[in-house]
């Protein structure tokens, strides 16, 4: 369960820093001498990249490394509390 869940958050991580690089390599074309359409579609495509991306599980929590950090520490709590309360006899 948590190699599925680890492979969710690592390429929600990757698509995150690949949808941020869009709007760097678009704006470093060589498009100021081209078509007026052609950089109306650039100026178009780098304002929508500057907006925030963030995938989401649910609208809930993002997918991404931290979530996948902050996950495992919750889980390793849980369980240390876990293994305090067990009930010596057992």
């Amino acid at each position: 369960l948590i190699a599925n869940v680890f492979a969710f958050c690592w390429f929600g991580s990757e698509l995150t820093d690949q949808a941020q690089k869009v709007s760097d390599a678009a704006f470093g074309m060589d498009w100021l001498g081209s078509q007026i359409p052609f950089q109306r579609c650039i100026v178009f495509m780098i304002s929508q990249a500057n907006k925030e991306f963030k995938l989401t599980a649910g609208k809930l929590m993002p997918v991404n490394k931290i979530t996948m950090k902050n996950m495992i520490e919750q889980s390793v709590s849980f369980f240390m509390f876990l293994v305090q309360v067990k009930d010596p006899k057992d």
